[in-house]
């Protein structure tokens, strides 16, 4: 998709077909009694590209590097029943922590 403002929600990074289940994507599928997690990898480069959960899809994109970090720079979340965007998150500013706060284990 170009960076041109989609006609569907005014964003230039937003994609009218974000709802559907992509082909080209590695799924792997969490379950738990009352919840399911499907978890979509691009095949080739295994970059997160979408998580569904509950009642809602997450789609994850314009990927960034930060002090060797990847990460999604912008995030939007759809409902699942009509695939309509109803939340929108750009990380705008990102530093690293020189030391861990007190009380926080590091994994």
């Amino acid at each position: 998709m170009s960076r041109g403002t989609s006609r569907w929600c005014g964003l230039p990074w937003a994609d009218k077909h974000a709802w559907r289940a992509p082909r080209s994507y590695r799924v792997i599928t969490l379950a738990r009694v009352a919840e399911t997690v499907q978890i979509y990898f691009e095949k080739e480069t295994n970059i997160l590209h979408r998580l569904d959960w509950r009642s809602d899809f997450y789609r994850f994109n314009d990927w960034k590097e930060h002090d060797g970090l990847k990460y999604a720079g912008k995030t939007i979340i759809f409902k699942l029943k009509d695939g309509k965007p109803w939340f929108f998150h750009e990380v705008t500013e990102l530093e690293r922590l020189a030391l861990l706060p007190e009380g926080l284990a590091k994994p």
